[in-house]
C-alpha cells in the first residue's frame, strides 16, 4: 500500500525570506543621492576653474608683484562694500534699469523668464537661468553699480527671449495672447513713444525745464526720432494685440536700430549742447594750453575734457580754489562752471579774462545742465575783461 503523498505547499519568493541571503547594504552602495551629485559637480567645477585661472594668476603676479592682492581688495572687496567713484545704487537697481538697457526685448523678459523657469527640466534652460540669476543677484548686492556690469548676462537673456519667441511662433504656448501681456505691451509702447518725444525737452519749452533751453537744436532729426518711435510703438502694440507675433518681432527688431541710427548719425553730431568738452578743449588747443600744469578744471568732472585736450589738464577738487590759492601760484588757464565763477572774490576775478562760455549738458557729470566758462590768467600788462565775445 502506498500512502497518499500530499502536494507540497508552494512558497513565493516574495513571502519568504528563509532562502534569501541577508546582505547588509552599505550607505555608499548604489547611485549617488541628489545632494551628493550636486556636491560632486560643484567640486568638479571649482577644480576646473582653478586649473584654468591659476596659470594666469601666476603669470600676472610674476610680472606685477602685488597686483592680485590690490585687485581683490580694491575691485572686489571695496566695490562690494561701498560705491566707488560715486557709482552706487540700492538693491533692485538692475531690476529697474534692465527695462531701458535691454530694449526692445525687455518687453518679452517677464514671459521669457517665466517660461524658462516653467520648463527648467531642460538642461539648456537650466544653464541659462543659472547664468542669469547668479550674476544678477551678485551685482545687486555689490554696492558699486553701473548699468554695463550686467552685459555678461545679456547673451543668456537673449537666449530665453528667443526661446519664448520660437515657442509663440510654433504655438507651444499662448502667453503672448494673455490680457496681462497686452497690458504690459501697452505700457511699453507708451514708454517708447515718450522716449521718442524726449529730445524736445531740450528746447526749454516745458514748464519747469527752462534751464534745458539749448540753442541750435537739430529740429529735423528730433522730429524724425519722435515720428519713428511713435510709429514703432503703435505698430508693435497693434500686431501683438492681434496675435501677429512674427511681424511684431520684426518691427521691434528693425525699429530700435532705425531710431539709434537717426540718433547717432543725425541728431548727436549736431547736438552742440552735448559737446562741452570738445568746445572747451578746442579753445585750449587754439591758445596752446596743452602742456603739463597749464590748465585745471573746477566743478566740471568730465573725463572727456582731458581726452580732447590732450591729457594734461587736471581736476581741482577744491571749489574755493581762487580764495585759497595765491594768484602767483595759479596756472594759466581754467575751465569752470558759472557757479564757481560767481563765487570768485571781485579782486581776484579781475585777474581773469573769459575767453569763451558754453551752455550745455554735462551728461557724464550727473547729467547736470551747466554754463562752462573758459578763462585765462590775465598777464600783468593786460587789462582784464569780464567777458569777451
Amino acid at each position: 500500500r502506498f500512502s497518499k503523498i500530499s502536494k507540497p505547499t508552494e512558497i513565493s519568493p516574495e513571502s519568504s525570506t528563509a532562502w534569501r541571503p541577508r546582505i547588509q547594504k552599505s550607505p555608499t552602495d548604489g547611485p549617488p543621492t541628489k545632494t551628493q551629485d550636486v556636491f560632486i559637480k560643484a567640486i568638479t567645477a571649482i577644480v576646473l576653474c582653478a586649473l584654468i585661472v591659476t596659470p594666469w594668476i601666476i603669470l600676472v603676479e610674476h610680472r606685477h608683484p602685488g597686483f592680485i592682492v590690490t585687485a581683490l581688495k580694491h575691485d572686489v572687496i571695496n566695490r562690494a562694500k561701498s560705491g566707488l567713484e560715486g557709482h552706487s545704487g540700492p538693491p533692485g537697481y538692475y531690476l529697474l534699469t534692465i527695462w531701458g538697457t535691454f530694449l526692445p526685448w525687455s518687453l518679452l523678459l517677464p514671459v521669457s523668464i517665466y517660461l524658462a523657469f516653467k520648463n527648467r527640466a531642460d538642461p539648456l534652460r537650466q544653464f541659462a537661468l543659472a547664468a542669469i540669476i547668479g550674476p544678477w543677484l551678485m551685482f545687486e548686492v555689490i554696492q558699486t553699480k553701473l548699468v554695463h556690469y550686467m552685459l555678461p548676462v545679456y547673451p543668456m537673456l537673449a537666449l530665453i527671449v528667443g526661446d519664448a519667441i520660437i515657442g509663440a511662433l510654433e504655438r507651444t504656448h499662448r502667453e503672448f495672447q494673455r490680457r496681462s501681456f497686452h497690458i504690459g505691451t501697452a505700457i511699453w509702447s507708451i514708454a517708447i513713444a515718450i522716449m521718442g518725444l524726449a529730445p524736445w525737452l531740450f528746447t526749454g519749452a516745458v514748464p519747469g525745464l527752462e534751464r534745458f533751453g539749448f540753442e541750435n537744436l537739430p529740429h529735423s532729426a528730433m522730429a524724425a526720432i519722435s515720428a519713428t518711435a511713435i510709429g514703432v510703438a503703435a505698430l508693435t502694440y497693434t500686431l501683438l494685440r492681434n496675435g501677429r507675433t512674427r511681424r511684431a518681432v520684426i518691427t521691434m527688431g528693425l525699429g530700435l536700430p532705425l531710431i539709434l541710427t537717426i540718433l547717432i548719425a543725425w541728431l548727436l553730431p549736431h547736438a552742440d549742447f552735448m559737446r562741452l568738452s570738445q568746445e572747451a578743449a578746442q579753445v585750449l588747443h587754439d591758445d596752446g594750453a596743452v602742456r603739463q600744469g597749464e590748465a585745471i578744471m573746477i566743478d566740471y568732472k568730465e573725463p572727456s575734457l582731458a581726452f580732447y585736450q590732450g591729457g594734461t589738464i587736471r581736476e581741482e577738487r577744491r571749489n574755493d580754489y581762487f580764495s585759497a590759492v595765491a594768484p602767483a601760484n595759479w596756472p594759466g588757464w581754467f575751465v569752470m562752471t558759472e557757479e564757481i565763477w560767481n563765487t570768485i572774490p571781485a579782486d581776484r576775478r579781475a585777474l581773469l579774462t573769459v575767453e569763451a562760455s558754453y551752455h550745455g549738458l554735462a551728461y557724464a557729470d550727473g547729467g547736470r545742465v551747466v554754463t562752462l566758462i573758459i578763462a585765462r590768467k590775465t598777464p600783468m600788462n593786460e587789462s582784464a575783461t569780464p567777458f569777451r565775445d
